[in-house]
């Protein structure tokens, strides 16, 4: 209990941003109190209070009907509301994405590709909108760009699917870049 009461109150006067955390993490310390008080409590002891004990299996059954759908719910909203920064994938089709990483709340962290390329869509950090513009151009010139907005711009590849099979892999098709696209240099 002290240590939560500590925790608290130190953390009252001192503004930190806890970034992309679940949950009030300065506090973490203080909540780990709690099961080791519980386990303490459920112990086979002589001296353990039967009060102890109900009031440690009532936190926990509150705890499961409460807190968790309570942050289920919290969790879905801002999860939700970060996918809202980008415009919905037209489809039939690819879609290719160039993330602004400054541009919106945490979008970098919408830039989370497969190795293979495997996705319908791709997400990739923006290096400009000449430089955007010439990896389109070099891979599917006839891709239309339909969107463009704070977080994002939006290139929408045309109604076939532009991903090529892979090689020895069942119904798996990824996309492949043409060989120039090294070349980050403006002309």
């Amino acid at each position: 209990m002290q240590s939560a009461v500590l925790t608290f109150g130190a953390y009252l006067f001192v503004r930190f941003d806890q970034g992309h955390g679940w949950g009030y993490r300065y506090f973490h310390s203080a909540w780990g109190v709690i099961p080791i008080l519980a386990g303490c409590a459920m112990t086979d002891r002589s001296d353990a209070v039967r009060r102890l004990v109900s009031f440690a299996g009532a936190a926990a059954v509150l705890n499961l009907v409460v807190v968790m759908p309570f942050q289920m719910h919290e969790i879905s909203e801002v999860i939700s509301q970060h996918l809202a920064q980008i415009p919905p994938p037209k489809r039939p089709g690819n879609n290719v994405y160039f993330i602004h990483p400054r541009g919106g709340f945490y979008v970098a962290d919408m830039v989370q590709i497969d190795p293979l390329l495997r996705n319908r869509d791709l997400l990739l950090v923006s290096r400009g909108a000449y430089l955007d513009a010439q990896l389109i151009r070099q891979n599917w010139p006839s891709a239309v760009k339909i969107a463009s907005g704070r977080a994002a711009d939006q290139w929408y590849l045309g109604p076939q699917d532009r991903r090529l099979p892979i090689p020895g892999k069942r119904d798996q098709a990824h996309f492949v870049f043409a060989p120039t696209l090294c070349s980050g240099s403006r002309k």
